[in-house]
């Protein structure tokens, strides 16, 4: 089988080799037709190899490459054809031609016994001539990804020495980090003002976002991994405690005013860690990268750090059904709720469906419980509409259309502590009545 992958390249003229540098003032365009699969391995090597290799010369020789779509598009059907047959020197220099090519990188993967063979040749198109070769055996392909760097080094007879692209096709990187990291405590200080501004709110998008993009910058221009581990600790180490005492103020908050200014302290808070996963996983990559020769570490942000917005529902039939019912069933758990507290069963027994008086004992179970928690001092009130996330406002929305369910719930308090219970209604003569508590 064979496997094609077309690059399109302008190759610095000062990291090529001398007799690659025609003339001066044009950078030689250069084309990589693929790596070509012999009998017995996968296709998909091939594309993996190859795009270990248009890396190699990105990330070591300062290559800017196109994608093999992008070429394709540039070739009419009858050339696409030619070049998926391409399986010879003679092909291969053809296929530069048409392209306009100066010089082609060429490859192949084969396996020889118990070992795989790995080929790459560098071939002058106007002379039709092979003007460097380079072989390597390994007895495991996960041993490829760390050859194929200084494999193209040997090919171009030049060092690896990652530099900026030509100037003339560059956009120049602004936004590159020069700042110095903090210290361990410097940055443990910054995150506990971060953290105090979500635990005391209100809630302020702009400087929460400035103080969370500071952190994450700090993160980012951190020399030491060891450093950037510890940092990456004292971020987490607060992680549990922050998340329960926002949910605690989300649900104990008496006006809606209050709630949603909870929500968007806690929302800012998953939007940080979730952006601190991505900073760590780059990180880590961009290390890996450095060791190999084929890349360098990370120099900047992979993402736009913008104030935390708390999405809200998009209103279809099915979710205003939901919302347009939440109240009324709200007003069923207040009903339950005041005979509780006046322990009135027969008035709270009174508000269930006529399936859940039927099953033995459950309903006095429920009662029973409810008022044992009251007992140990814990309080119920009904929740709020407005504590209810876009997940939740979705799939409860879902439940209610598919199965005739309608979720609403009670928040069970006592002092610093606070949850909510899902409870389940369903709709008998007309009436929302209590399914399951």
């Amino acid at each position: 089988m064979r496997c094609k992958l077309l690059c399109l390249s302008l190759l610095a003229s000062l990291l090529l080799p001398s007799w690659v540098q025609a003339e001066k003032g044009k950078a030689p365009k250069v084309v990589l037709p693929g790596i070509r699969c012999h009998q017995g391995v996968d296709a998909g090597v091939g594309q993996v190899l190859g795009d270990l290799v248009l890396e190699a010369l990105l990330n070591r020789h300062s290559i800017r490459a196109m994608g093999p779509t992008d070429v394709i598009q540039l070739l009419k059907a009858e050339e696409q054809r030619k070049l998926l047959g391409c399986d010879d020197e003679n092909c291969l220099v053809e296929l530069a031609g048409t392209m306009g090519a100066d010089w082609l990188i060429g490859g192949s993967v084969g396996k020889l016994g118990d070992v795989y063979v790995l080929s790459l040749m560098l071939i002058d198109s106007k002379e039709g001539r092979v003007t460097s070769r380079i072989s390597k055996t390994i007895e495991k392909l996960k041993e490829a990804p760390a050859l194929m760097g200084p494999m193209v080094d040997k090919l171009l007879g030049s060092k690896a020495r990652p530099q900026p692209p030509v100037a003339a096709l560059d956009r120049p990187d602004e936004e590159a980090l020069t700042q110095k990291p903090w210290s361990l405590t410097e940055h443990k200080r910054k995150f506990v003002a971060y953290r105090d501004s979500l635990v005391s709110g209100p809630f302020d998008g702009k400087a929460m976002a400035e103080a969370r993009r500071a952190m994450l910058e700090d993160l980012v221009v951190e020399v030491m991994p060891q450093d950037f581990k510890s940092k990456r600790i004292i971020l987490f180490s607060y992680s549990g405690a922050l998340d329960a005492e926002l949910s605690r103020q989300k649900l104990s908050s008496t006006t809606d005013e209050a709630v949603l200014d909870a929500r968007r302290r806690l929302n800012e808070w998953w939007v940080f860690k979730k952006q601190m996963e991505k900073v760590e996983y780059a990180y880590e990559r961009g290390l890996k990268m450095e060791e190999k020769g084929s890349g360098n570490r990370l120099s900047k942000l992979p993402f736009p750090v913008e104030p935390a917005v708390l999405p809200g529902p998009v209103e279809t039939k099915v979710v205003k059904a939901y919302l347009n019912a939440w109240p009324e069933g709200q007003k069923v758990l207040v009903k339950a709720l005041g005979a509780l507290q006046k322990k009135d069963y027969k008035a709270f027994e009174a508000l269930w469906t006529t399936e859940a008086k039927g099953r033995k004992n459950f309903i006095k179970s429920e009662y029973g419980e409810l008022l044992r928690r009251l007992g140990q001092g814990f309080s119920y009130r009904t929740c709020r509409q407005s504590m209810l996330t876009l997940n939740q406002v979705d799939r409860h929305a879902g439940y209610l259309k598919r199965l005739g369910k309608l979720h609403v719930c009670v928040i069970k308090m006592k002092k610093n502590f606070a949850s909510s219970m899902s409870t389940r209604l369903q709709l008998e003569g007309g009436v929302w009545r209590i399914y399951d508590w």
